[in-house]
């Protein structure tokens, strides 16, 4: 059993562990529909590419992946990371995958979101969190925008998938938004 590092209301965030690369994660990483709207969905992942994967997180100053864990049963239902951390402007991408499909659309992804802008705000003390998103991607979307994230911009035709290209959408979220949300109450998924 692993400790949890940062612990929601139904979900919690633990380190992603080498035991993690098999298994579900295995599975979800090659199920086109988990990965539809991934970069990693374009091409089949061996355990050799998943322990690499895994292996260059674990050495990273720059990324914290973490499982993501369903608190009622300890079942491990995705994985959630920071990358490309800029230590110096104080600013990384954020990335969530809800492997699990019996978990979509119970309001996970706002609560997974929104403690990795606790994390990367409150403990590591950035200052900017972007993030990324397929257009035809309206599911996270609306989660961005429950968790405050605003629209920052548009790149054209910039993922292929389905035999066409999708425009990519990306967002931010800044220290200063989230902080006043969550002084308001306006952000779900924490335990106080």
């Amino acid at each position: 059993m692993f400790k949890n590092f940062v612990v929601g209301q139904r979900v919690s965030l633990r380190p992603f562990e080498r035991s993690d690369v098999g298994g579900d994660y295995r599975e979800w990483i090659n199920d086109p529909d988990v990965v539809r709207f991934l970069a990693s969905g374009a091409f089949p992942q061996t355990d050799d590419a998943l322990l690499a994967y895994y292996e260059s997180n674990a050495r990273s100053d720059e990324q914290v992946l973490f499982a993501i864990m369903e608190k009622e049963n300890g079942r491990h239902i995705g994985n959630a990371r920071i990358y490309s951390i800029d230590w110096i402007n104080r600013k990384a991408c954020r990335g969530i995958m809800i492997g699990d499909k019996s978990c979509w659309s119970k309001g996970y992804g706002v609560e997974v979101i929104n403690l990795l802008s606790y994390y990367a705000f409150e403990i590591l003390n950035l200052r900017k969190l972007t993030s990324s998103t397929v257009g035809d991607n309206i599911g996270i979307m609306k989660v961005n925008e429950k968790c405050g994230y605003r629209q920052e911009g548009c790149l054209r035709e910039e993922f292929y998938r389905f035999d066409r290209y999708h425009d990519v959408i990306y967002w931010g979220i800044l220290k200063e938004d989230y902080l006043s949300l969550r002084k308001d109450g306006k952000l779900k998924g924490f335990v106080e």
